[in-house]
């Protein structure tokens, strides 16, 4: 289990109130299924993910991204979140 699908799992186990260790697995289940969710980034976010970046510490080394790169970058890391 991925660190995000552990900490998310923990939140929604929390979230439910109970001391069932049998409730472990569905509440990864559902953590699974609320991360796989946000996949797809809202435009909103694109607009905020997009722009101009530092590639470096060096002077001069930006580079302008994209809303597709951006929304590309987001699912690459929602994928390893779901690992």
């Amino acid at each position: 289990m991925s660190e995000m699908v552990e900490r998310v799992t923990n939140a929604i186990y929390d979230a439910m109130d109970i001391a069932d260790s049998l409730a472990v697995p569905e509440a990864e289940r559902y953590a699974r299924a609320a991360i796989k969710a946000m996949r797809e980034a809202t435009y909103p976010m694109l607009l905020e993910g997009q722009g101009v970046v530092n590639l470096s510490e060096e002077v001069g080394r930006f580079e302008f991204i994209s809303r597709d790169e951006c929304q590309e970058i987001w699912e690459t890391m929602i994928d390893e979140a779901l690992k």
